[in-house]
């Protein structure tokens, strides 16, 4: 089919997908090509799995869907890859054009199925006419090459696949990201070299501008924070950092003092403080590829649309020499990170010490695929990532049962690197199928699955909002068996040096592995 070979064009190496009776069309275009076919057990498990292709790859991930519940049930990691901007591609069938909107109660039949997708992506558009498929992926690219990358979603009705394209389609060339005013970043260098308490505050827009972004805030004597999608983008054993510590209030306090807050690559969302509104009484300078996000949430003094790496560059040589060097800025900023370790609950430091035994054990370009779970909340902090896409969580949308399948895709991106799916008893129960896709494959993908009896967070809060905690406590099933039925190396670890030598185990095993922890043992 010629929309396959235009994939590959695009440098389109892998698809995920369950084929139905409305895509047979479009699999046989995959017949004889070098696209690789990765099936899923659910189409969430797809949508999942292309999300977490994407941040291991930096290329968008691809599904193929069939209309109707292939794509409904891919409408949750749709909004995920949206609230996150990660690439998309999602290809799916839709009903014939002769009965679209009818509502005659054909199979698998919504009447408007780009309505259901629209709010969950960049685009969302039907072909009409084969003639239409070079324009709408050429579109599609430009959303994931020169804009802020997010989902685009694209349906073809069933006669439509069936039409035959002797025409060899082209790919269109990006337009390329936009490039800072040159008068604004004066402007903005000239701020940063008046004010007295300046401070970075980086999301994941800029997550690959770490040599860069080093620069500056050394240049301009800034400590930095992010936001746990700009994890990693500088070390955060970097003198200067704070780490991913926008929860923490001791980081909050420091906003507050600072007479000069230069935000980069961030929504400045609610999901990456967890107050309804920082106090920030000085200068807010906003660099962002997304107008839409220059002055929301919090209003800019002074906004920069820019790809978020070039405009860092610039800033950085227009501060010249820079500021002096404030020999009190590192013991400041020690000082602030030991304040907020000193204040952390038991759990959460029962937490850290498996958080520590994993970045003792792990490499350093590990990928750790986190769900909506505790401990993963814990470690967005305090595990250290030296490097940007090693700590990944789906963090606005919140979904649970993102890990597993996140890590599947993610590893199957990047054969070369660990790939660690961490995740709570609550969140693997949404989407456990996925172990049989990575034991189909044998792919050696490891699950470290944090137990505790219940969704932990919710109980947690209900207890302390004095309700009581109705369900939240479900009977478990036996977990190492369930992921031994599915084909893991399965143990238990109940204590650190057990984990530390069972997670070294694990990543030398050519397999899937799967270690379970509870929350009863001590870890100490």
């Amino acid at each position: 089919m010629a929309l396959v070979r235009l994939l590959e064009k695009y440098d389109v190496d892998t698809v995920f997908g369950i084929p139905g009776v409305h895509t047979l069309s479009l699999y046989k275009g995959l017949e004889g090509r070098p696209i690789r076919h990765i099936s899923p057990k659910n189409e969430q498990g797809a949508g999942f799995m292309a999300d977490g292709y994407a941040r291991a790859t930096g290329k968008p991930g691809v599904a193929f869907l069939i209309t109707g519940p292939g794509v409904t049930n891919a409408t949750t990691p749709m909004g995920q890859a949206f609230s996150d901007s990660i690439p998309m591609l999602v290809i799916s069938s839709t009903n014939s054009r002769a009965s679209l909107g009818r509502g005659e109660g054909q199979l698998h039949e919504i009447t408007d199925q780009r309505a259901v997708t629209a709010p969950l992506t960049a685009f969302s558009e039907t072909v009409f006419e084969p003639e239409q498929i070079p324009g709408l992926l050429a579109k599609a690219f430009d959303v994931f090459n020169s804009q802020r990358p997010r989902p685009v979603h694209i349906e073809i009705p069933i006669d439509v696949l069936d039409i035959p394209v002797d025409e060899e389609w082209e790919t269109v060339a990006s337009r390329g990201k936009p490039e800072p005013d040159q008068g604004l970043i004066e402007q903005a260098a000239a701020r940063i070299l008046a004010s007295k308490r300046p401070l970075i505050y980086a999301g994941g827009g800029v997550r690959h501008a770490g040599q860069e972004l080093q620069e500056l805030m050394e240049k301009g004597q800034m400590p930095l924070v992010t936001t746990v999608a700009g994890k990693g983008v500088v070390s955060e054993d970097h003198p200067l950092s704070l780490g991913s510590g926008l929860t923490e209030t001791a980081i909050h306090e420091r906003i507050s003092q600072s007479d000069l807050v230069l935000v980069l690559g961030s929504e400045m969302a609610e999901t990456d403080t967890w107050v309804p509104k920082l106090d920030i009484p000085g200068n807010i300078i906003r660099v962002d590829i997304d107008p839409q996000e220059l002055h929301g949430n919090y209003p800019a003094a002074l906004a920069i649309k820019s790809d978020g790496q070039k405009a860092i560059a610039a800033l950085s040589k227009a501060l010249g020499n820079g500021r002096a060097k404030d020999e009190t800025l590192v013991d400041e900023v020690h000082a602030i990170r030991s304040s907020s370790m000193a204040l952390r609950s038991e759990l959460s430091q029962k937490h850290d010490r498996l958080v520590a035994t994993m970045q003792e054990v792990l490499p350093v370009d590990a990928m750790v695929m986190t769900d909506m779970t505790q401990i993963a909340y814990s470690g967005a902090y305090t595990f250290h990532s030296a490097l940007p896409d090693t700590w990944l969580h789906p963090m606005g949308f919140g979904t649970l049962g993102y890990a597993v399948p996140a890590a599947i895709g993610a590893k199957i991106g990047r054969p070369d690197k660990p790939v660690i799916a961490l995740v709570g008893d609550g969140g693997l129960l949404y989407t456990p199928q996925e172990m049989a896709c990575a034991n189909e494959i044998d792919l050696p993908v490891i699950i470290v699955l944090w137990d505790n009896d219940r969704l932990g967070e919710i109980y947690d809060g209900m207890v302390r909002n004095g309700q009581e905690p109705i369900g939240v406590s479900p009977k478990n099933p036996d977990y190492v068996m369930l992921a031994r039925a599915f084909g893991f190396n399965t143990t238990e670890a109940k204590t650190r040096t057990e984990f530390a030598e069972q997670l070294k185990a694990a990543l030398s095993h050519n397999g899937p592995s799967f270690i379970r922890l509870h929350q009863s043992n001590e870890y100490a």
